[in-house]
């Protein structure tokens, strides 16, 4: 019997409401997860502990998501690393598509949704959805 994959997701965001909550569902559909609060923090760990997938805040103090998504492009280990960006700011996550994003969500994001798009960017059949766009009856996971 083979065992599945286990993939390596890397959670940036300044707020701890919505690291846990994805941390929980990430960890719930298998993932192995990371932590980080802001762009310097995740790099940090980037250099140190792989991942397949990266989804940030784009709007955070000290490093912001975009500067995070630009240091991953730059680096050539890093540089085809799917990364989500995600924020509730006008304009913020035009900035972070521009910076190399693999995909950006307006936050409220619905947690479900944001995993989808990472089983979906990462070809993981574990999850199935019919289509990866919000659905206005989901739960939306809350920032603070």
């Amino acid at each position: 019997m083979t065992e599945r994959v286990k993939w390596r997701a890397l959670i940036v965001d300044d707020s701890a409401l919505l690291r846990r909550t994805l941390d929980a569902l990430f960890t719930r559909a298998g993932y192995s997860v990371e932590l980080a609060s802001n762009g310097e923090e995740a790099f940090r760990l980037l250099c140190q502990k792989p991942v397949d997938i990266v989804l940030t805040d784009v709007v955070m103090p000290d490093v912001d998501g975009v500067e995070l998504i630009r240091l991953t492009r730059q680096d050539p280990f890093l540089r085809r690393l799917p990364v989500i960006a995600m924020s509730g700011h006008g304009g913020a996550t035009a900035q972070a598509r521009q910076a190399g994003a693999t995909a950006c969500l307006d936050k409220p994001v619905h947690a479900e949704l944001v995993l989808a798009l990472a089983c979906r960017l990462l070809g993981d059949g574990r999850v199935k959805t019919a289509s990866i766009q919000n659905d206005a009856t989901a739960a939306p996971a809350r920032s603070a």
